[in-house]
């Protein structure tokens, strides 16, 4: 009986030491994961994406990526320029996006548009006034686009000393300036042979001396009288061979007018300086020639005004005072001659 318990005894142990083995060869199993995610985060790239926590600790799972990135649009935001003139009916524009990577385009319609080109009808210029001049404009057909250029309603002007000879309004003085109307600078051109061989606009100083300039004004070669661009300020125009000569018919003829056109006394001019009277009030002064070689001849002695009016394609009209007598001379002569210019109010 007693051998009988031993034996039963250890057929309990062997069978609890059978089903501990059998135990660890059972795997444990961790439990799902559940995911607790962050807010999405801005698009970028038309994309978004967002983090997250999973739990408990040592889950099994990852969550799907759908989940933690999708696919997003940026809408453009867009900044236009200023509509182009109307051309061929049609007005444009361009434009700028933003933000960076955003998605879509402007209408059509916001960068192209139909429209009808005005006319334009101006009134005359006002008077120089603070150097400035104006004029008004109306504008047609109704509804058209557009509007009149600035520098066609406003300009600049110069006011120069007048004086009312007949129906004209004469300037007092030569022309001093060294720009043209539109602003372009007029070479000053000091070299003899350069000057020889100019076939565009300059102009220089009696002698090359400043101080002749003071007095007698600058000497402009022909073509700087017949630039496009226009010697005289706004408001004035170089006169004319005809125009010239309804100022010297108005003073008696060339025999006789240039006693009248012709500044009193010897100041300036070279005795005798006859029988100037310069009752005109033209106030005509001897300011010399500079020659188509370049050289420096007769200050005091004549006085030398171009006129815009071309003779032949070499030379033009101009008109000449002297000191010994009261004639007034027309002639013609080379384009390449420096002379002093005087200005007719418009």
């Amino acid at each position: 009986m007693k051998k009988l318990n031993i034996i039963t005894a250890l057929t309990l142990v062997l069978m609890l030491l059978m089903a501990c083995n059998k135990n660890k060869d059972i795997k444990k199993i961790d439990p799902p994961c559940s995911f607790n995610y962050s807010a999405w985060a801005p698009c970028s790239n038309n994309v978004q994406a967002r983090t997250y926590t999973s739990s408990p600790s040592g889950c099994i799972g990852t969550p799907p990526l759908d989940s933690i990135q999708r696919g997003c649009v940026i809408p453009c935001f867009f900044v236009y320029s200023s509509w182009s003139s109307c051309s061929s009916n049609i007005q444009t524009r361009t434009y700028t996006s933003s933000p960076s990577g955003c998605t879509g385009t402007p209408p059509a319609d916001s960068i192209q548009r139909s429209c009808t080109p005005c006319v334009f009808v101006y009134s005359s210029w006002s008077l120089c006034s603070n150097n400035i001049q104006t004029r008004t404009y109306t504008s047609s057909p109704a509804g058209c686009t557009g509007s009149a250029p600035a520098d066609s309603i406003q300009r600049p002007c110069v006011i120069l000393s007048s004086v009312q000879i007949g129906n004209q309004t004469w300037t007092l003085e030569n022309l001093d300036i060294e720009a043209y109307r539109n602003g372009d600078p007029i070479p000053e051109v000091q070299n003899a042979n350069s000057w020889s061989n100019l076939t565009t606009g300059a102009w220089c100083y009696y002698a090359n001396n400043t101080a002749n300039g003071t007095t007698y004004g600058k000497l402009y070669n022909w073509y700087a009288v017949n630039d496009p661009r226009g010697l005289a300020p706004n408001g004035y125009h170089i006169p004319t061979d005809a125009e010239w000569t309804t100022l010297i018919t108005s003073q008696g003829g060339t025999v006789t007018a240039g006693n009248k056109l012709k500044e009193f006394g010897t100041s300036h001019w070279l005795s005798p300086n006859t029988n100037a009277t310069n009752s005109s009030g033209f106030t005509g002064l001897p300011g010399g020639c500079r020659n188509d070689d370049g050289s420096f001849i007769t200050i005091f002695v004549y006085g030398n005004w171009w006129s815009s009016s071309e003779f032949n394609a070499g030379s033009a009209w101009r008109r000449s005072l002297f000191y010994f007598n009261g004639n007034v001379d027309r002639n013609s002569d080379n384009k390449r001659k420096g002379f002093s210019v005087r200005c007719l109010r418009d």
